[in-house]
């Protein structure tokens, strides 16, 4: 997946704040992001009782329905 595939699967407002969040910490949006999807499946997979029952399959649903909708 492209780092600028990552962020143009967010809502404009979620785009600003990770802007400004890069801006705070100096570093690129594009790899922040991509350091948060690692984080969260080490999460789903490390600390399974920490999230819902298949956590992924909700995030997967709401993909597809944005691509066909």
């Amino acid at each position: 997946m492209s780092d600028d595939l990552l962020l143009s699967r967010l809502s404009p407002a979620e785009r600003r704040a990770m802007e400004a969040l890069a801006v705070e910490a100096g570093f690129p949006a594009q790899e922040i992001a991509a350091e948060m999807v690692a984080a969260y499946l080490r999460l789903v997979l490390d600390a399974p009782r920490a999230l819902p029952d298949r956590p992924l399959l909700g995030l997967i649903r709401r993909a597809k329905a944005r691509r066909h909708g």
